[in-house]
């Protein structure tokens, strides 16, 4: 049958592989399963929401290659309220996985890959949200209540920054939605506001871990986060500093549960400590 039944318990946690290649699906459900992870797969997209509507998922393994269009369709529509997202695909040329790291794609695995290297990246997809709880995408429900606050939240520029539900709201209030790469990218810059930040140093604060990561990972966040901070006409909130790095221009302050709001300090030195 091309979609395997829903295991009962979990291990390491629970993955959906999405893949139309029944061998590739079945052997690399075979290899997480020896690893203590509970794989299951479908074939196709609409048995794919299929599944997630019925029960939680920890990883989605994705395909895009099934349908491009549908399939990147796919991915834009799971990474805001969706679990993590590896693509994992036969990319045709480097502007693909640049378009699924843009969308916001957790990681972008080449196909066919050592089954060694993907056990290694996915682990460390489900370290890096298991180790930052705000990463995590929020139900839809929550996303849609732009009033609740877990009252520790950053101030910028009219912006609101809910570090407890992982949340940005815009001037207006309303949600944007971030992938946990621009978000982790953002919480970054406002945590050291006026501070030139390399882009090494941004890809340790940002907790970009993944070996096979390079400048160019940061170059993609900060396209799309840009592109979402600053709509046409509105002010500049990150600048480029030539040869340097980025700086985040607005002054920032705090909003703590049961303690009065405290400005966040520029740092006085270009490198944070």
């Amino acid at each position: 049958m091309p979609n395997d039944p829903i295991p009962a318990t979990t291990a390491h946690g629970r993955i959906l592989v999405v893949d139309h290649d029944g061998d590739a699906r079945s052997s690399l459900i075979a290899f997480l399963a020896g690893h203590g992870y509970d794989a299951v797969g479908v074939d196709n997209l609409a048995a794919m929401h299929g599944r997630l509507d019925l029960t939680r998922f920890d990883l989605v393994v994705l395909d895009i290659a099934m349908s491009p269009t549908d399939g990147l369709e796919a991915l834009r529509r799971l990474v805001p309220v969706g679990p993590p997202v590896v693509v994992y695909s036969a990319f045709s040329t480097s502007i693909d996985r640049i378009i699924s790291l843009e969308i916001g794609a957790d990681d972008c695995i080449v196909k066919p890959c050592d089954m060694r290297e993907m056990l290694a990246r996915l682990r460390m997809v489900l370290r890096r949200r298991a180790a930052s709880p705000s990463l995590r995408r929020a139900p839809l429900a929550t996303a849609r209540i732009a009033e609740e606050t877990s009252g520790n939240s950053l101030h910028f520029a009219g912006w609101r920054m809910d570090l407890g539900f992982g949340l940005l709201f815009d001037p207006a209030n309303d949600l944007v939605a971030l992938s946990p790469g621009e978000y982790s990218l953002l919480r970054a810059f406002a945590e050291h506001p006026r501070a030139v930040l390399s882009r090494e140093q941004l890809m340790e604060l940002a907790h970009v871990e993944d070996p096979a990561s390079d400048d160019r990972t940061i170059d993609v966040r900060l396209f799309r986060l840009r592109r979402k901070l600053q709509p046409k006409g509105s002010v500049e909130l990150i600048r480029t500093v030539r040869n340097e790095g980025y700086l985040f221009m607005p002054s920032v302050w705090a909003e703590q549960s049961e303690c009065p709001p405290a400005p966040v300090q520029a740092d006085r030195h270009r490198h944070p400590g």
